[in-house]
């Protein structure tokens, strides 16, 4: 089964803004392309504020492989 039957494409809305995210790096104002179906780092700002939000970038940094760091 396609995604497509799962979940039906959506047009965005013409009056979707620009929206802000606070991270840890700043704040960060998110745009939404119409012309694209994804972007690669789409996502990552909205993982980065919950890291901030939940507190859990330090955590996570320390959780990371020797290697990583």
């Amino acid at each position: 089964m396609s995604n497509d039957a799962i979940r039906p494409q959506k047009a965005i809305s013409a009056d979707v803004k620009a929206m802000i995210v606070d991270t840890l790096g700043g704040r960060i104002q998110v745009f939404w392309d119409k012309e694209s179906a994804a972007r690669p780092f789409g996502q990552l700002v909205f993982f980065a504020e919950f890291l901030d939000v939940g507190s859990l970038f330090d955590t996570w940094v320390e959780e990371c492989p020797p290697d990583l760091q």
